[in-house]
């Protein structure tokens, strides 16, 4: 069985905890990190099935950060998860696969990724 692995890059830390704990109680594994040079890191060293990402990040912006990862892998998802929804098309242009406005409601979010994974990866639930 292949439980779905996702990386949350966000500076807000609370969201990100938030984030961790609803998404690891739908059956998935988890890793948070809170600046870009830390997502590129992990992502370079782990496997993951999908990226959920903020925009705006310590250090290099989420655009960076996903040209960065899409020059070695564009197989891999990404999610922006943002409260500037006037970035939306910037995003897309670099083959961002979904767009979902940040909110602590994350209804929204669990939609998205199921429609962009769940299919390959067998939930615990």
């Amino acid at each position: 069985m292949h439980t779905c692995r996702l990386l949350v890059v966000d500076n807000e830390k609370n969201l990100g905890l938030l984030y961790k704990e609803e998404l690891e109680d739908d059956g998935y594994e988890v890793e948070v990190v809170n600046s870009g040079k830390k997502a590129l890191q992990l992502f370079d060293a782990k496997s993951f099935d999908l990226v959920i990402m903020d925009i705006f990040e310590h250090g290099i912006n989420g655009i960076e950060i996903m040209r960065k990862m899409y020059h070695g892998n564009r197989t891999i998802p990404v999610i922006i998860n943002t409260g500037y929804p006037p970035f939306n098309e910037s995003f897309m242009e670099i083959e961002a696969v979904g767009f979902v406005v940040k909110s602590f409601d994350l209804s929204e979010l669990k939609r998205k990724i199921r429609e962009l994974i769940t299919p390959k990866c067998l939930m615990n639930h």
